[in-house]
């Protein structure tokens, strides 16, 4: 759930003001504006996500983390949940299970690139 702040302005307040008429269209209520607590922090991922290496950056995306999420949705069996506390523990154990894949893979190539290397050491 999202909660903002909730602002009010009197009635009288707003028909008092000269710019009433870019506030409101009725400022016999009065004004009433909700902010997210939050907006400063959206409002500045959102200019750094107009900048020229943001959008090349986030191109990629599909390429990368959209793929994890399509294989837990595919191969993971991870399209419905049913429950808070199961599918925090569902989704915790498939995280856990993707890294574990992706640490061995890791390790699978650190030792293929170390027996190259040692082989190419001998014929040289």
């Amino acid at each position: 759930m999202i909660r903002f702040d909730v602002y009010q302005a009197s009635p009288l307040d707003c028909t008092q003001c000269p710019l009433q008429a870019r506030c409101t269209t009725v400022p016999e209520k009065g004004r009433t504006v909700r902010r997210n607590p939050y907006q400063e922090e959206i409002d500045r991922l959102k200019a750094r996500m107009q900048t020229e290496e943001a959008k090349s950056l986030y191109k990629y995306r599909g390429q990368t983390i959209e793929r994890v999420f399509a294989d837990f949705k595919e191969h993971r069996n991870l399209r419905r949940f049913r429950g808070l506390s199961r599918a925090r523990t569902q989704m915790g154990l498939t995280v856990l299970g993707h890294n574990l894949r992706i640490l061995a893979k890791l390790q699978e190539k650190k030792k293929r690139e170390a027996t190259d290397a040692s082989a190419h050491k001998i014929a040289a």
